[in-house]
């Protein structure tokens, strides 16, 4: 994703956009096995499941992200990228949606998560 090779989780099955979406943000040093447990229960309750490792952690190539805003534009990215309109965000720590969402910046012309609702659906 952005030139940068991405590693991202589905839950053991192929993702589907057309479901109802969750993505699954790990905290700083992690990467998607934090989600291990979570991701097949979420997927058999007819979600589609995104569980990336964030840009330098995991399986996930480059570095790190320098700042919160940045791991927000970037899971807006994701989004995209996925075919996703809108999602449901779970994280913890640095992966919390309350500090990604706040921070997020959308692209000229695009929603995003954190700035514009219609980027999350309520839960």
């Amino acid at each position: 994703m952005n030139g940068i090779e991405t590693f991202v989780a589905t839950g053991g099955r192929e993702f589907d956009s057309s479901l109802p979406t969750i993505v699954l943000l790990h905290g700083a040093g992690f990467d998607h096995t934090t989600w291990a447990a979570a991701q097949p229960l979420v997927r058999h309750h007819g979600y589609g499941v995104l569980a990336p490792d964030l840009p330098g952690h995991g399986r996930s190539a480059g570095t790190p992200l320098p700042s919160i805003a940045d791991m927000a534009d970037w899971t807006s990215a994701l989004l995209d990228a996925a075919g996703v309109a809108t999602a449901r965000l779970v994280g913890h720590s640095m992966g919390s949606p309350d500090r990604a969402g706040n921070c997020c910046r959308p692209a000229p012309g695009q929603g995003c998560f954190g700035a514009q609702p219609d980027r999350t659906a309520a839960p």
